[in-house]
């Protein structure tokens, strides 16, 4: 197993955790369907890199597009729950909003220690 799977899997596997406990928390600050925004965030982290291990573009590209990419979906899946659900709106997208800029800034450290050892 390679140090970045085992990162990635301990992150996962941290944030799934926390979100597990939250959930059993009665608090106002956290939506109730905060496992589900986890659980999508990290389906669509592992499909991106799947499909990203199997692109031929350069380093730079893959980010690009798996950005872009990653917003996109996202942006679908906020529309859907509005539409399917309908209830504390503004909470629930701040609660996306935190779990993806977790994402991003792990995407980000992940990439400098890339970055180091080709130095």
């Amino acid at each position: 197993m390679s140090k970045h799977l085992k990162l990635n899997l301990s992150f996962y596997f941290l944030l799934l955790t926390a979100a597990f406990i939250i959930n059993h928390v009665e608090n106002r600050l956290f939506h109730e369907h905060l496992l589900f925004i986890v659980s999508f965030n990290i389906i669509v982290d592992v499909i991106f890199r799947l499909i990203n291990s199997n692109l031929l573009s350069y380093g730079i590209e893959k980010i690009i597009t798996s950005t872009i990419f990653r917003i996109i979906f996202s942006l679908i899946f906020i529309f859907l729950y509005k539409y399917i659900f309908d209830q504390s709106i503004p909470i629930f997208i701040i609660n996306f909003l935190v779990v993806y800029l977790l994402f991003i800034i792990f995407e980000i450290t992940i990439l400098l220690l890339n970055l180091r050892h080709i130095k």
